[in-house]
């Protein structure tokens, strides 16, 4: 088992944000979950996230995904779950992965907000990751709630 040297305090905070996203891996973790050690993925499209799982490929699920996240003129983020900040603070951070992406148009670094009445927000941030996590400092500042920063992997036409 690897050291856990990401904590930020020895004593973490519960944070209250239910699950709205897709169901699935079964054995998935919130993505606001901050009491995982390794780095997590995670899936977005249809504006909301699925739950973070810790292995590449969660084993016996990869064909559930095309059952839990339905297609329809949408894009399929892949997401690497890099650290979680709340209240203006910098709650967890975890390793970036080898795996490299270009995005494209997209930008490398986004930002999940919890959701509003059922609805998730996600956020385009700067580059690089230093400057991303200025940013979500200063944001979970001014919201009071949690962020999660993380960096695509992949992005697939899911229609």
């Amino acid at each position: 088992m690897e050291e856990d040297t990401a904590w930020k305090s020895d004593v973490l905070p519960e944070l209250q944000v239910p699950h709205q996203g897709f169901a699935w891996p079964d054995n998935g973790v919130d993505p606001f979950d901050l009491h995982h050690v390794q780095t997590a993925t995670l899936y977005w499209a249809h504006g909301k996230p699925s739950r973070a799982f810790v292995t590449e490929t969660p084993e016996g699920q990869s064909e559930k995904l095309y059952d839990a996240i339905p297609m329809g003129y949408t894009t399929l983020l892949e997401l690497e779950k890099l650290a979680l900040v709340a209240d203006g603070r910098e709650l967890r951070v975890w390793p970036h992965s080898q795996r490299s992406f270009t995005p494209g148009n997209l930008q490398l670094y986004q930002f999940i907000l919890p959701p509003i009445e059922r609805e998730y927000l996600k956020l385009g941030a700067s580059r690089p990751f230093r400057f991303a996590m200025r940013e979500a400092v200063a944001l979970s500042a001014r919201t009071g709630g949690p962020i999660v920063v993380c960096r695509v992997l992949s992005n697939i036409s899911w229609y």
